[in-house]
């Protein structure tokens, strides 16, 4: 009976923070009794950031410590073993439980105390990050359709945050999808993606049956790695689509939780803005580090060779960021498209340009026009420092 309830007791983290909690909420509760009501003009309380905090937490341990994928020695003690999907994991479920009952039943008796009450949000936000941490290893070990389904979903939950029993049935609904993948993840494993090439890809080198293989040192590994496989790039074309479409969902919901109309308006241009940056550098630093045109600006002049196909066809991709975002833009607004839509979709359109336009690095940096340079420091394609 003792070990019973050991196990149905709360997560220590989750004990500490309940006591920061009456400590803050106590004080101001007292502070105000002297003072008068109201005398904290914060829209949010500090003891209602405490619980925020513990439900977001607890929801990062909770599938972090119950998944094989994020431990690697559980991984290879669960392949050694004869366990398969149809029987309980050693260190616990990943599904939801009684013990996660308890500590959410405790976070919202904690909210009672405070004069702000938000229970169904601590809730919300507990299924939100528990589910994006279970996507994260889904995206690895499950079908990807998974992963996309929970990204619109955990989206639909950011838009629904202003109606908390609408946002609660969705996540609950985002839950029972990425549990499904959970469970087909498990049924899968082992899994052929090793965990050294997942999370450091510079240690490694894929070969036909994904199995890491010692470094070779440069240039050889630059030549002999997959590029598209080390920097996590969509597989195929319709994945890149799906992952731009859920990027200019997602700004799309976020700024709908702006207080006005101009405000996310703005938001959502300065996210296609941020796009548009982060892309640029992005396709710039992954091509470009250590590969150098063979004839410089002068040479250029000198030899009347003002464009080298096998080199300058890296800026295509750059060119057209810049003329796809300028007229779309300007074509939507013109069709009377609100900002608020332009934005995300301007967004989705640029990283889709930034991730599918010719050529593919892996077939640059066997067959492109340019001339190796050595680089002491890790690239943005993963290949580590060579000594």
């Amino acid at each position: 009976m003792t070990a019973r309830l050991k196990s149905l007791s709360p997560p220590w983290f989750v004990i500490v923070g309940a006591v920061f909690f009456l400590i803050a909420e106590g004080f101001m509760q007292w502070v105000e009794s002297r003072m008068g009501v109201g005398f904290f003009h914060v829209e949010v309380r500090l003891g209602l950031v405490i619980l925020y905090f513990l439900a977001a937490f607890y929801g990062v341990s909770r599938a972090a410590t119950s998944h094989p994928f994020f431990d690697p020695a559980y991984q290879d003690w669960l392949s050694l073993t004869p366990w398969t999907v149809a029987k309980p994991l050693p260190l616990g479920p990943i599904e939801l439980g009684v013990r996660d009952a308890v500590v959410l039943g405790l976070l919202i008796a904690l909210n009672l105390i405070s004069p702000q009450r938000d229970s169904m949000r601590l809730l919300c936000i507990f299924l939100m990050v528990h589910c994006a941490i279970l996507t994260i290893a889904n995206w690895w070990t499950a079908e990807s359709a998974y992963v996309y389904l929970a990204m619109f979903g955990m989206g639909l939950m950011v838009r629904l945050w202003g109606h908390p029993w609408v946002c609660l049935g969705t996540g609950a609904a985002v839950y029972l999808v990425v549990h499904e993948g959970v469970w087909q993840g498990l049924r899968a494993f082992p899994w052929k993606q090793s965990k050294v090439l997942v999370l450091s890809p510079e240690v490694a080198i894929r070969d036909r049956g994904d199995k890491p293989k010692i470094p070779c040192g440069w240039p050889y590994d630059r030549l002999l790695r997959d590029p598209v496989a080390k920097t996590g790039s969509p597989e195929t074309g319709l994945d890149a689509l799906v992952w731009c479409l859920l990027l200019g969902w997602w700004i799309s919901c976020l700024a709908s939780r702006l207080s006005t109309r101009n405000e996310a308006v703005m938001v959502a241009f300065l996210s296609a803005a941020a796009v548009f940056t982060i892309s640029n550098l992005w396709r710039l630093l992954l091509y470009v580090q250590g590969y150098d045109t063979p004839v410089g600006p002068i040479g250029r002049i000198a030899t009347g060779r003002l464009i080298i196909p096998g080199f300058d066809v890296v800026w295509v991709a750059h060119l057209l960021m810049v003329l796809g975002a300028g007229s779309t833009s300007i074509g939507l607004m013109s069709w009377g498209v609100p900002g608020e839509i332009v934005g995300p979709v301007v967004a989705a359109l640029i990283a889709f340009i930034a991730l599918r336009t010719p050529p593919g690095l892996r077939r640059w940096r066997l067959t492109g026009g340019h001339r190796m340079r050595h680089v002491p420091t890790a690239d943005m394609t993963g290949v580590g420092s060579s000594k």
